[in-house]
């Protein structure tokens, strides 16, 4: 392996040890051009060198400022689903997850959302949340908001408790072979319906406050879905991005397939973890 700089060692040590998981994790090694490769899976890592300590005034902090970027093949059916220290070389150990890091502590994801199927979509549509931390996370604090030019367009409070590692479903109430047969740990009719996308698109987004403060309010999380997001929705970063993935045909879902990537394929409502 080649050489590495102390600090950028000791700032990629903290990054995936920042919910509490492991240094390191294991089969991952870590040089100045940052690829490592185990197995079968690919995990690119590019580093950034001006990253610092928390805490120390050197650099950027990589709870708010990624240095990495994250790539992994998914299997045949889009999930991609892998375990912690396997031959993949990709860590998904929930202690060690996080999508937007936010104040230190870890976030729930999204990790699927099914918005269209055959027919009538109304009780129908759900959206699934993974809780990637070492701890049970509330989710009484969080809201869920969607639409093509606001995330205002619906919105709902989240409720209950979610255990680490564990994802739950919210929506429907209906639960048929149609929409995946989920089981729900929300179940309540998402209104006004999840949003078709097309040539605008749309997005669904994760809220670290009530429903009622999302408008101006950064996403802690969100997918944005379709050809152009022209009414500038927002990423966890604040900027506009382009969208994360197309539109999903009817009867597909749109699922998480790594830290920073989207798919779409069959619904799978009780898959967790979520890739």
């Amino acid at each position: 392996m080649p050489a590495v700089r102390l600090g950028i060692l000791v700032s990629i040590s903290w990054m995936f040890a920042a919910c509490g998981g492991p240094a390191i994790p294991s089969g991952l090694s870590v040089g100045l051009t940052g690829v490592a490769t185990t197995g079968g899976g690919v995990f690119d890592t590019e580093i950034d060198p001006t990253v610092g300590i928390p805490g120390t005034g050197s650099g950027t902090d990589p709870r708010t400022e990624s240095s990495t970027s994250t790539t992994m093949s998914a299997d045949s059916t889009g999930s991609g689903t892998v375990n912690p220290g396997t031959s993949d070389g990709v860590d998904t150990d929930p202690a060690t997850d996080s999508s937007s890091g936010g104040n230190g502590d870890c976030e729930p994801q999204l990790a699927e959302v099914l918005y269209d199927v055959s027919g009538e979509d109304d009780t129908l549509e759900w959206i699934r949340v993974y809780n990637p931390c070492a701890g049970a996370v509330d989710l009484s604090g969080y809201s869920l908001g969607w639409g093509g030019v606001a995330y205002t367009y619906g919105t709902l409070d989240l409720e209950g408790q979610l255990g680490a590692g564990e994802c739950m479903t919210i929506g429907g109430p209906t639960s048929s072979v149609a929409n995946g047969s989920p089981s729900f740990g929300q179940a309540i009719d998402l209104f006004p319906d999840l949003q078709n996308s097309g040539t605008l698109a749309d997005g669904v987004g994760l809220f670290s406050v009530r429903a009622g403060s999302i408008g101006g309010t950064t996403p802690i999380d969100a997918v944005i879905y379709g050809q152009d997001n022209d009414s500038g929705l927002v990423g966890p970063d604040g900027s506009a991005p382009m969208p994360h993935v197309g539109d999903a045909p009817a009867d597909q879902s749109l699922r998480r397939t790594g830290l920073t990537r989207w798919g779409m394929g069959v619904p799978t409502p009780d898959l967790c973890p979520p890739y």
